[in-house]
């Protein structure tokens, strides 16, 4: 059959109530739900092989060709494994759902990630840095009404945050708050290479809440009010915000500290595409502290707070460079 029955197809497939097709089967309009439901999955898989006809010439037979087989003959398979997606995807949300409801905890979506919780009734601010853990190595269809029994019986969780993928599969990690550090240290203990599926362990270790950047290739004749006031103009839940000199005024490093993990990664967000426009003509490098990053030979310590900004601190170091501790 030539390339040209393509269009056929489209009459005949795509827009099915146009027309009665040939064979004498119904249209789509016509059908049942579950014949829907199958109708829908081969032309999902038709419409994405006739994307792959126009970047191949040997997809481009193998499409004429195929219109000219049995649709049963060519895509039954192709449908059933469709079909079987959407019906897994459906009974995924419900159980979501389902848990969302039992739990009485809300769910909601932010910035590539998926949030669950906190417990209903809970007042107050969110429990300590410490009281959360990073749950790794999760099997990317495995959700929230799987990882929250699991997790819950250790003790009372506060807030699971399963990070998320356009395509709506998990990213293979997620956090996991308690409401208490004991909890979390116990759950470390027993569910760490916890088989969470047959062959398939889970890694658990406590999560390290990084709320600093570091700042380097800074100007050496830069003023330090100068540069306070554009980290506190351009971000925003700044803590605090270091300099580190040599003796001579030398510039070193920055640190920068936030409130919390998710100000920290908002503000990197801001400051690294704008690296280069903060101060003229330099680019600076803008990236994540290690969590044990630390000055040592601090010789002096002032405290600044004329400019009404958070308080800034300046410090002088000797010599070398910052040490993990």
């Amino acid at each position: 059959m030539r390339a040209c029955s393509k269009q056929v197809l489209w009459n005949r497939e795509v827009r099915p109530e146009i027309q009665k097709r040939r064979d004498g089967k119904p249209t789509l309009k016509d059908c049942n739900d579950e014949h829907k439901l199958k109708e829908i999955a081969r032309l999902m898989f038709m419409l994405q092989a006739e994307a792959s006809v126009s970047r191949n010439e040997d997809l481009h037979r193998k499409w004429s060709q195929s219109c000219s087989l049995n649709d049963n003959d060519l895509h039954e398979n192709d449908c059933n494994a469709e079909i079987r997606n959407i019906k897994n995807q459906i009974e995924t949300s419900e159980q979501v759902l389902k848990l969302q409801a039992d739990s009485g905890c809300t769910i909601t979506q932010v910035n590539g990630q998926r949030k669950l919780g906190p417990p209903p009734g809970w007042i107050g601010p969110p429990p300590d840095p410490g009281c959360e853990i990073f749950v790794g190595k999760i099997p990317r269809n495995l959700y929230e009404h799987e990882l929250y029994p699991i997790f819950r019986s250790i003790g009372e969780i506060y807030e699971i945050r399963l990070m998320m993928d356009f395509s709506g599969t998990n990213r293979g990690y997620c956090f996991v708050m308690y409401t208490n550090a004991s909890d979390a240290n116990r759950a470390i203990k027993e569910l760490n290479n916890y088989e969470i599926r047959p062959g398939r362990k889970i890694g658990v270790v406590l999560s390290i809440n990084n709320c600093r950047l570091c700042v380097s290739q800074l100007p050496q004749n830069l003023d330090t009010e100068t540069f306070i006031r554009k980290i506190c103009e351009t971000t925003t839940e700044v803590r605090n915000v270091a300099i580190y000199r040599y003796l001579d005024g030398r510039i070193k490093n920055a640190l920068i500290s936030y409130n919390t993990h998710i100000a920290a990664a908002m503000g990197r967000r801001r400051l690294v595409p704008d690296r280069t426009n903060l101060f003229p003509g330099v680019d600076l490098t803008i990236d994540w502290a290690h969590p044990k990053l630390t000055p040592y030979n601090v010789r002096e310590k002032a405290e600044n707070n004329e400019s009404g900004h958070r308080s800034s601190l300046t410090l002088k170091i000797e010599r070398g460079d910052f040490s993990y501790r």
